[in-house]
């Protein structure tokens, strides 16, 4: 009211003034007598630009709302998003305009800006919020069956906002793991091979739902294939394998002890070690594998060939890793002695020739070596080193010893052999051809000997044998027996004579001693069993 009385008497000062007074003053002209809010006069030279709201808030849903320009000059209006649309784009003075926002999809809200400008009122602003969609997700199934053999069958989602699709079994895959709104899912499953049924759960979802659909699988009839019906050994034994092709699991078995299996179960395919242990029975002998898988059984029939008859010729032995031979002589008569085939050369000692029955016994294919008197004694007296000459420097002390450690090592009964014993198998035992020496009537075949031994052993084994496979009975080394010399005291036989004699005393008849204490280089021994 203050203000208006104000303006009255300014008014009133103007009647009043010199009628030469032409214009009102600016201040007056320009006054705005409108109140509060009410828009200035069409007569006012200051511009304005307004709007009837700041904001507008849609639902997700397409839609429509307006709001007025309330303006005394020209203006241009824009939206800054697609979604958001305005029903025209420039006017003047006051106007209605309608906002058009497109459906909201999305699960998240969203916001616009329509901005009026004018060049000469400035601009303002009115802001727009449209809320996210709510979700809708549909499956037209909630499971599929599938037989053993597999397949693809497909379900339809229908939805409103994107989706995904996950698989939790890598035999069941989808055709595509994500998309938007409705769509066409193809399922792909796999062959099942085992006789197992199976299950998977497909998961789909838009925003906060989720939905399953159940995938089952029916298994498959079980099957079994062998690679084989059939397997052989020889009496030695040895192991082979075989296969099993088979979709479950299986078993395993065999009904012979000899007869094992590496695995009596698995699963699927597999290969299954057959181990037969050695046949020492001449006769052949027969196993079954059984193998079953479910309802289905496979057989393999093993059979195995009885051992040759053993050879009872020659036995070996192995000591600390050393190995030597036993050559058997069969029992029989010979005449001992100066036999007619010895000649002139035969000595007092050698007769008369006599008849003498032994039992079969074994004795040594060589002479003791110096590489088996090191492996058992731990240590090696001889003169002439070499693993392969006989072992010489040994004393009839030493030889017993010696024995006597190597029973404890092998549980055998080694001994010494008589003379008898070694005259016959010198001989040839019962295939003796009546040869002078041992194996033949020339000695340099059979013997190291004074005439070529260059005054030293040699390897055993490196001249020819006798008739049963004995080698250096005539030469090399003299070989203690297990005799007295009769009429000699102490003294005990040796024979064969040695790399230092003459052929004389290399014959298979010829007999020497020594005393039981005596160490020679030239003197050594062979086994008897």
């Amino acid at each position: 009211m203050k203000k208006f009385l104000s303006i009255l008497a300014i008014l009133a000062a103007v009647v009043l003034m010199p009628s030469c007074q032409k214009e009102l003053p600016d201040a007056i002209k320009n006054i705005d007598v409108s109140q509060g809010d009410k828009t200035p006069s069409s007569t006012s030279k200051e511009k304005y630009l307004r709007v009837s709201v700041e904001s507008l808030s849609f639902t997700s849903p397409a839609g429509s709302m307006s709001f007025t320009v309330t303006s005394n000059t020209s203006w241009t209006i824009k939206s800054d998003h697609e979604w958001c649309t305005v029903s025209s784009t420039s006017g003047s003075n006051d106007a209605t305009i309608t906002v058009n926002v497109t459906e909201n999809t999305s699960r998240s809200s969203r916001s616009a800006t329509i901005t009026i400008s004018s060049n000469d009122a400035g601009s303002v602003k009115v802001s727009i919020t449209q809320a996210a969609a709510n979700s809708d997700l549909q499956l037209n199934k909630n499971n599929l069956s599938f037989t053993a053999t597999g397949g693809s069958d497909s379900f339809t989602i229908t939805a409103n906002v994107n989706w995904t699709i996950t698989s939790d079994q890598t035999w069941c895959t989808v055709s595509t793991s994500s998309g938007s709104k409705n769509g066409t899912i193809t399922v792909n499953v796999s062959e099942n091979n085992s006789i197992d049924s199976r299950s998977a759960s497909i998961t789909v979802k838009a925003g906060d739902m989720s939905q399953t659909i159940a995938v089952t699988q029916s298994g498959a009839n079980p099957t079994l294939q062998l690679n084989m019906t059939s397997m052989a050994f020889d009496s030695s034994g040895g192991s082979e394998s075989f296969s099993i092709t088979s979709n479950t699991n299986w078993t395993a078995e065999s009904n012979r002890s000899w007869c094992t299996l590496s695995s009596s179960s698995g699963s699927g395919d597999g290969k299954v070690i057959i181990i037969v242990s050695e046949n020492t029975s001449t006769d052949s002998r027969t196993a079954t594998i059984t193998v079953k898988a479910g309802n289905v059984t496979q057989t393999i029939t093993i059979t195995q060939v009885g051992a040759a008859p053993v050879d009872q010729s020659t036995r070996m032995f192995t000591v600390n890793g050393v190995s030597f031979k036993m050559i058997r002589v069969d029992g029989g008569t010979f005449t001992m002695g100066a036999t007619s085939e010895q000649g002139s050369d035969a000595a007092d000692d050698e007769k008369p020739a006599h008849q003498v029955t032994l039992s079969s016994y074994y004795i040594g294919e060589t002479e003791v070596t110096q590489e088996l008197w090191q492996a058992v004694m731990g240590s090696n007296p001889s003169h002439f080193s070499g693993s392969q000459k006989p072992v010489e420097y040994v004393n009839l002390y030493d030889c017993q010893a010696f024995i006597s450690r190597l029973n404890s090592l092998t549980g055998q009964r080694f001994r010494l052999p008589t003379e008898a014993e070694w005259e016959f198998a010198a001989r040839g035992g019962n295939e003796s051809r009546g040869y002078k020496y041992s194996g033949s009537n020339t000695l340099n075949n059979v013997a190291w000997y004074g005439t070529n031994s260059e005054d030293q052993t040699h390897n055993v084994a490196t001249k020819s044998p006798n008739e049963l496979g004995l080698y250096d009975m005539s030469g090399n080394v003299l070989e203690w027996c297990n005799d007295a010399y009769f009429g000699f005291g102490a003294d005990i036989v040796c024979r064969g004579g040695s790399w230092e004699n003459s052929a004389r005393y290399c014959r298979v008849s010829s007999r020497d001693y020594h005393s039981e204490d005596v160490n020679h280089n030239d003197l050594g021994l062979r086994l008897a069993l």
